[in-house]
């Protein structure tokens, strides 16, 4: 059970998500594994400056970051460049 604070609904291939603000901060939740809602009353804010585009795009980012979190950066000299001792 979570109480969460709507920001937006966002589509990436066949799934919707669901773009929330919670207690531990912006969360994204597939709709089709939702189970049940219930509405508190409460009115729904979003943050001031808000974009749902952008939000998404960096909620992408990062989900991609954590997939793959190796990154490798190398130097190859070119061959006969080295020094010989």
């Amino acid at each position: 059970v979570r109480t969460v604070h709507p920001l937006g609904i966002v589509a990436k291939g066949p799934s919707w998500y669901l773009v929330s603000g919670t207690e531990a901060g912006r969360r994204t939740f597939r709709i089709d594994r939702v189970s049940s809602v219930e509405p508190t009353g409460d009115p729904v804010h979003r943050p001031e400056g808000f974009d749902l585009a952008e939000s998404w795009r960096e909620i992408a980012d990062e989900v991609d970051r954590r997939r793959t979190p190796l990154k490798v950066q190398a130097v190859c000299a070119p061959k006969g460049s080295a020094s010989s001792g």
